[in-house]
């Protein structure tokens, strides 16, 4: 979200359900991108584009080291014209992303 005249904005939230559940932490976040223009000449294209994201964390107390990870991302683009930041040609960009990661960490000290 960074073309030329693009006003982005971001909200982001984030928990921690150690209260509840120990080692459980949630990140939701929202981006937006309005009156992105073409870098050479404004009229040739504009856009806009948003994104959605979600983060999962688990770090399990039973065995120490051992964390996983869910992760969640929806990305939306409108195109009029030409914006090759964004995508080629004058059409709509979707892309969606599902991510799990398991991690282990051993200390030997």
């Amino acid at each position: 979200m960074t073309n030329n005249g693009e006003l982005a904005r971001m909200v982001r939230a984030t928990y921690d359900w150690n209260r509840y559940v120990s080692g459980l932490k949630t990140t939701a976040k929202y981006k937006l991108g309005t009156g992105a223009t073409n870098n050479y000449q404004a009229s040739l294209g504009s856009g806009r584009e948003s994104e959605r994201e979600y983060d999962i964390s688990y770090a399990t107390p039973f065995v120490k080291g051992l964390n996983f990870r869910y992760y969640y991302l929806k990305y939306d683009a409108d195109v009029t014209g030409t914006l090759k930041a964004i995508t080629e040609g004058g059409s709509k960009k979707f892309r969606e992303d599902h991510r799990i990661y398991v991690d282990y960490t051993y200390r030997f000290f």
